[in-house]
């Protein structure tokens, strides 16, 4: 996710060493509690799409769970899709990949949960953005289908977006530069990224911005586009003495009940 020259497309040659610093990828620590929540709530159908999915590490963790399940994956940084592309090469039911914005997504057919991981929403910086991207996830899912998002909230503006981090492997060094609003409504993180070009090393600067969405403007969109929230839970993806990185997972439902006798995919 990003804007129009998307910054990802330079960030995916990196991006999965950069959080080669946790015991495991964000979108792989996380999951578990967006499994327990779709599978225990249940879905109209074994398919689910991951609306910003990068580099493709939740698809390819679903997967390696949930064998039968349809995976689509949909991204708008190409130079993402094509790492998630290798990614989810060979063993395992194939996945389908396109390229989209979160605003305009259009599957070739809708999916029984539709999921949107790490701070991706945060990234729609704009409140038309966030109602279409909710339509678009509306129109994404069958009836009584689940939708997911995890994002940033106050708290984590407050506390992560603040401060330099650097992470070193033998091939690359990205420092991070993170500074937050006063209203701790905004952030942005400066990203200066050396990586081994052949011999040599080339250096890219990239900036990353984020808005951090209330609980009433997200409760709001969601129900504008016709959407039950179903629960709001703050999950813990990492153990606290390794990244204080609680956050809220949104749990909401497509509205209207599912038609009856409506096909299910098998597997």
């Amino acid at each position: 996710m990003a804007s129009r020259t998307d910054p990802y497309d330079t960030f995916a040659r990196v991006y999965d060493a950069w959080q080669a610093g946790f015991s495991k990828p964000f979108s792989e620590a996380i999951l578990p509690f967006y499994e327990r929540e779709i599978l225990t709530r249940g879905v109209p159908d074994r398919s689910l799409a991951d609306l910003a999915c990068g580099t493709g590490t939740f698809l390819r963790a679903w997967r390696s769970r949930h064998h039968d399940w349809h995976l689509v994956g949909t991204d708008q940084s190409t130079g993402m899709l094509g790492v998630a592309r290798q990614r989810l090469r060979g063993k395992g039911r194939p996945v389908l990949l396109l390229a989209q914005p979160l605003q305009r997504t259009a599957l070739p057919e809708p999916v029984g949960a539709a999921v949107s991981v790490f701070d991706s929403l945060n990234h729609l910086l704009r409140a038309d953005d966030l109602a279409r991207t909710f339509r678009a996830a509306h129109r994404a899912l069958l009836p009584g289908g689940l939708f997911l998002f995890d994002v940033s909230d106050e708290r984590a503006f407050a506390g992560f977006f603040h401060g330099t981090w650097t992470v070193e492997t033998d091939d690359i060094h990205v420092t991070a530069t993170a500074t937050c609003a006063r209203d701790r409504m905004s952030g942005e993180i400066r990203f200066a990224i050396f990586d081994r070009n052949g011999p040599s090393w080339r250096r890219t600067d990239i900036t990353v911005r984020e808005r951090n969405w209330t609980s009433e403007q997200l409760r709001s969109a969601l129900a504008a586009a016709g959407f039950t929230t179903l629960c709001v839970r703050r999950v813990q993806p990492y153990p606290p003495l390794e990244a204080d990185a609680p956050r809220p997972l949104w749990v909401a439902r497509r509205c209207d009940r599912p038609r009856a006798g409506s096909p299910s995919r098998q597997s």
